[in-house]
């Protein structure tokens, strides 16, 4: 046996055996109990620890086949694999919290996982007995190898990186890249009593150190797994984050994957089925420049958990509309993808259908242009370009679907009063929410003097209940060059700096989405939104009608962000009117590709609610005309919460009257002057062949399948019809549905109850036609000019890239 292996080995085990025998320092509190509840399971770990509490063990069979797995844990001397041993290899490492296997015991020791559980002992023991002080000069040595060369876990978390970390009340988080697991760890800001967080199955536990469940400062995998259970083979984690402690993990399949404790059933286990009332698996967009998990919620303990696990701060509860008045939160957790353009972010949650066709633009009606974006609680934080100075502008924003204007459920108004008593909160789906939501607003510029540094890598954290309740962090140095981030709380006006000595470097989206970026970049002078110089208004009820254009539209602005209706009278006069638009309910879901093809004439027309809101010097105009019109057809709609329904796309757009028999309409055209989305992608810069793969036969061939896959990547006339007849006949049937179970609602009295159903029973009919006609239009609708030049173009590329490569095998 000795030779077999290795004196060094069997020294060091003999001295950890006598002093494990003299000082009971192995399994003292039950850790071994916890083993042998399920004997048969871990028999071979049941050995081990028999055998190092026993002398002379190395005799035993049972530990022989460890010795080489204990001699391969790279350390610095002998004496450090000595020290571990005696000193931190008991049951914080065996219990951790939960019982491990052998084989994960000896891989997470060599790979340094228990640098936390060795600081903790070290120092208890240097309380207990100061005579261990040599013992304790060599094992912080030990300590500061295994953080410098090998341990992969961060000594600090203070930050939100989907690649790496993530920060709640209750915990810090980090995904190991060697295994793609997820470990959690206290919060250590945060926690800094004796009594420490582990979560198991979804349930919180606070535990204190002496109760010997784990270590409490340790790493520890995220529900004793660190993996989701919905993983397909070859599936695996890349990314994550983490918020009010529900976790979204990203696939390297680009799969989303969910855990969320708030559910009333236990355990909590991972789901992939996202969305409601159909959920379906959901994909972040491939060409996505970056994403961001937000959620915002309010105690209800009768449907769902959250003081159970989530920190207090964690809890937003509410939040305050433009008068200030109060609206309790239900539960939104949101997710949030940035275009690759940088314009649009697009969103999703888990109440609504799993797709990211719902979206809101950047600052200055999308011409800003954002770098990186990250939420909580319903607010958006986004930064943007160096300006060349270093400095970079910053923008915050509350937006969800619950809170943005067009919730079925809620009421609004753009008319109201501040409720007397500040201290009222109102249910979800009670009172009335002041519309707009408030759009954009500037963050102050942080002081960049000295060495001081700004990068576009940004956080945002909840601190409690309400809109101000949030913290900034932003990745900088100070001006002495030290590194670390600035933050401040959200409405404050001075920026502070905290030194953390982290690495700091700025965020780079995906080659993809560069690529993206690039191909559909706008023209000089060129603006996001559009303006659509042909059109009109007219009543199918007098027949009267007038020329009409609309100004500075696009289907993503937000409620805050109207665009101009231009009226001209018969004599030529004319005048502006706002139009508001707020996303509108549907029920199905577009299949991945199709949610960029949303408002793109080539894809699907974008369904929306609308409101007309006429300036005050027009609705008191003594001119003849324009006051016959606004009487006759305006001044009923003034301020009218979405009495019309809205479908856009970059060429057309039209508006009509809701609920009426001979319904006010306008219809509004304009000439296509930017790539669409079919022809962006068929023009990207990787499909086009460098003078280097022009003369090189193996690149340029590489060049051609890249083509050729776009091509039938593309080229999906056949499927896209067959999911708007599917989602045609779903939407269609629910939209039938609706008027009958208003009915039965007010005849079984369930509206009196749930004073929700009548806004919902009222808002659903007029959403879900409009999507049904788009669907069932789509299903016969000729193929794009957009798309056939796209087609057309990947088609004549190939074919002189083929022309090309039989040249230079010629050569």
């Amino acid at each position: 046996m000795q030779k077999m292996f290795g004196l060094k080995t069997m020294a060091i085990l003999t001295v950890v055996a006598m002093a494990v025998a003299k000082s009971s320092l192995l399994f003292a509190s039950g850790c071994l109990e916890k083993y042998e509840q399920d004997a048969s399971k871990y028999a071979k770990e049941i050995a081990f620890i028999q055998a190092l509490e026993k002398k002379n063990f190395f005799y035993l069979p049972e530990i022989g086949p460890y010795l080489k797995s204990l001699d391969a844990i790279p350390l610095m001397r002998d004496q450090d694999l000595q020290i571990l041993l005696q000193i931190g290899f008991k049951e914080e490492i065996f219990c951790s919290p939960d019982v491990l296997s052998l084989t994960d015991i000896l891989y997470r020791l060599r790979k340094g996982h228990f640098y936390e559980t060795l600081e903790s002992v070290s120092a208890m023991c240097e309380l207990d007995d100061p005579s261990k002080s040599l013992k304790l000069v060599e094992l912080q040595k030990m300590l500061k190898k295994l953080r410098q060369d090998f341990s992969p876990f961060p000594q600090e978390v203070h930050f939100r990186n989907p690649k790496k970390i993530d920060l709640t009340g209750n915990f810090e988080w980090y995904l190991n890249p060697e295994d793609h697991r997820i470990y959690v760890r206290p919060n250590r800001e945060n926690h800094k009593e004796k009594f420490a967080p582990v979560m198991k199955g979804g349930n919180l536990f606070l535990l204190e150190e002496k109760e010997k469940v784990g270590n409490r400062n340790q790493w520890n995998l995220h529900d004793g797994t660190g993996v989701p259970s919905t993983l397909k083979k070859g599936e695996y984690i890349k990314e994550f984050q983490a918020a009010s402690e529900i976790v979204v993990a990203l696939s390297n399949e680009n799969r989303f994957h969910m855990y969320k404790p708030t559910v009333l059933e236990r355990p909590v286990d991972w789901y992939k089925e996202i969305g409601d009332p159909l959920g379906q698996e959901l994909f972040l967009p491939k060409d996505s420049k970056a994403w961001t998990f937000g959620c915002s919620v309010k105690e209800k303990p009768d449907i769902r958990y959250t003081k159970e696990f989530m920190d207090q701060k964690d809890i937003v509860h509410y939040f305050e509309d433009g008068l200030g008045n109060k609206f309790d939160f239900g539960f939104t957790a949101t997710l949030f993808s940035l275009d690759p353009n940088g314009r649009v972010i697009r969103y999703t949650d888990t109440g609504l259908p799993g797709n990211w066709s719902r979206a809101f633009v950047t600052p200055d009606r999308g011409m800003f242009q954002a770098e990186n974006i990250s939420s909580a609680g319903s607010t958006m934080f986004i930064v943007g370009k160096d300006d060349g100075s270093g400095q970079r502008k910053m923008y915050t924003r509350m937006y969800d679907y619950e809170i943005m204007g067009g919730c079925p459920g809620n009421y609004h108004s753009f008319e109201g009063t501040k409720d007397a008593d500040p201290n009222t909160i109102h249910e979800l789906c009670t009172g009335v929410r002041h519309r707009p939501l408030p759009g954009w607003s500037e963050v102050a510029p942080i002081p960049l003097t000295g060495k001081a540094t700004m990068s576009n890598r940004i956080a945002i954290f909840l601190t409690g209940e309400g809109n101000a309740a949030r913290e900034l962090r932003v990745l900088g140095s100070n001006e002495v060059g030290a590194t670390g981030y600035w933050h401040k709380p959200l409405y404050a006006s001075e920026w502070e700096f905290a030194v953390t000595g982290e690495e700091v470097s700025n965020y780079e989206p995906s080659t993809l989405a560069k690529a993206v970026a690039t191909a559909g970049e706008l023209l000089p002078g060129q603006s996001f939104t559009y303006n659509y110089s042909e059109g009109s208004m007219q009543s199918l009820d007098t027949k009267e009608k007038f020329k009409a254009t609309l100004k500075d539209f696009h289907w993503y602005l937000g409620d805050a962000e109207p665009a101009a209706i231009t009226i001209t009278t018969p004599s030529g006069k004319s005048f502006d009117i706002a139009l508001h638009i707020v996303d509108a309910w549907i029920l199905t879901a577009q299949k991945q590709k199709r949610d960029a093809l949303i408002g793109d004439a080539d894809g699907e027309s974008k369904i929306l609610m609308g409101s007309l809101r006429v300036p005050q010097e027009i609705l008191e105009s003594q001119d003849p005309e324009i006051k016959s019109i606004v009487d006759k057809y305006l001044r009923k709609f003034h301020n009218q919460v979405d009495k019309f329904s809205v479908t856009a796309n970059d060429e057309s757009v039209s508006i009509r009257e809701v609920e009426a028999s001979y319904p006010l309409t306008m219809h509004f055209q304009r000439e296509r002057d930017r790539r669409g989305y079919y022809e962006q992608h068929a023009n990207l810069p990787t499909l086009i062949a460098t003078e280097k793969e022009w003369s090189n036969p193996k690149l340029l061939e590489k060049k051609i399948a890249l083509n050729q896959q776009m091509l039938a990547n593309l080229d999906d006339g056949l499927s896209t019809r067959m999911e708007n007849f599917k989602n045609g006949i779903t939407t269609g049937v629910a939209a039938a549905l609706f008027p009958a179970l208003r009915f039965g609602a007010k005849l079984f009295g369930a509206e009196k109850n749930h004073p929700e159903f009548g806004a919902i029973y009222e808002q659903m009919p007029v959403t879900l036609g409009p999507h049904a006609k788009e669907n069932w239009s789509s299903v016969f609708r000729s193929q794009g000019e957009g798309k056939t030049k796209a087609l057309e173009t990947l088609s004549e590329r190939i074919q002189n890239y083929e022309v090309r490569l039989q040249e230079l095998k010629k050569e």
